[in-house]
């Protein structure tokens, strides 16, 4: 990724080294004669002015940024979104048919009678080794 934002800069910067041109230029008041910059035939073309000067400066230096920033910030906050419903998931789970409310350290004895059934039991015991998992990830 840094290799093609370098590459791309030295690229975009290419056509401004040619720009100007060193002209020798005769100073009359010293009958000397002395270099000047001035602007090359290239810089002075309407077009290049128009393509490079305007519109691909608009590209690189506004709208490109622009449109990374915004999908990065975009993206970070899809995740943190997702990530804060997942917390509150682990946190706080919802009463729906699919998850049973199993406290961890109580484990149903199958001789008692207790309202803990075979399809609660297995649920709970799916979701102590999600949260088993979830703890050696956290460890390691």
């Amino acid at each position: 990724m840094l290799a093609m934002v370098v590459l791309l800069a030295i690229v975009y910067n290419i056509p401004s080294f040619f720009e100007h041109d060193i002209r020798n230029v005769s100073n009359d008041c010293l009958a000397t004669v002395e270099p000047q910059l001035v602007y090359s035939s290239m810089r002075t073309n309407k077009l290049y002015f128009i393509l490079y000067k305007t519109l691909i400066y608009f590209l690189f230096r506004f709208l490109f940024p622009l449109a990374c920033l915004t999908y990065l910030n975009a993206r970070l906050v899809y995740i943190l979104r997702r990530q804060f419903s997942q917390q509150q998931q682990l946190l706080h789970p919802s009463s729906s048919p699919e998850t049973v409310d199993c406290p961890l350290s109580e484990v149903p004895r199958p001789n008692a009678k207790s309202r803990w059934s075979p399809q609660k039991l297995s649920v709970c015991r799916r979701d102590q080794d999600f949260v088993a998992a979830t703890v050696h990830q956290i460890r390691q």
